[in-house]
């Protein structure tokens, strides 16, 4: 299984699949990136982004934020443990633990830069 090996070495790469740690920093760069781009178009008098300017991003970070950084907000869509992974590296959790924060079908939640943020853990389970 996957996530147990996640939690002894975020960084692996075994079976193929993304290490935690690549899919922390490629969310975080483009949330970041995605940030410049909504205050350059802001600069320019668009203060939200339209349809077709979200369609044309990475599909997964969507900025519709007010004029002011207080008011800004960053939505993402995602595979939950991408979700999982973002928030844990937000909030300056061990992202090996990412999987132990689930994320129920549907729902959403706010992510802060405080591991006092984070919902209670939900330690994995075997049978």
């Amino acid at each position: 299984m996957i996530w147990p090996r996640d939690m002894e070495d975020p960084g692996h790469n075994d079976h193929g699949v993304e290490p935690v740690y690549d899919v922390a920093t490629r969310v975080l760069l483009a949330i970041n990136d995605f940030e410049g781009e909504a205050r350059h178009r802001r600069a320019d008098a668009a203060a939200v982004a339209s349809v077709d300017d979200v369609a044309q991003l990475n599909g997964d970070v969507a900025d519709f934020g007010a004029d002011d950084e207080e008011g800004e907000c960053v939505v993402i869509v995602s595979h939950a443990d991408t979700l999982q992974i973002t928030q844990c590296a937000v909030a300056g959790a061990d992202l090996g633990k990412f999987s132990q924060y689930r994320f129920r079908n549907g729902e959403v939640r706010e992510i802060f830069a405080s591991i006092d943020s984070l919902p209670d853990p939900i330690p994995l389970t075997f049978r």
